[in-house]
């Protein structure tokens, strides 16, 4: 539906206002759809970006705890 409506705001130089809708729309939903799966479908539950997130949580924590560490073996 994206690729159609750019195909068409291209030749066309110009979208109606419903196809501004729908493509505002359609784009919506890719993002949340790259964010988490379950925001789209409510039945899967996969995203890159709950991984990303595991992984800076971790090493915040790793780093807080190194820090912790030498200001505790410092004093």
């Amino acid at each position: 539906m994206v690729a159609q409506l750019v195909a068409k705001w291209r030749r066309q130089r110009f979208l109606c206002e419903a196809d501004q809708r729908r493509l505002q729309m359609a784009l919506a939903s890719m993002r949340m759809a790259a964010d988490n799966t379950w925001l789209v479908d409510k039945k899967t539950k996969s995203g890159p970006k709950l991984g990303e997130l595991e992984t800076l949580l971790g090493e915040l924590v790793t780093e807080g705890a190194r820090r912790w560490s030498s200001s505790a073996s410092g004093s």
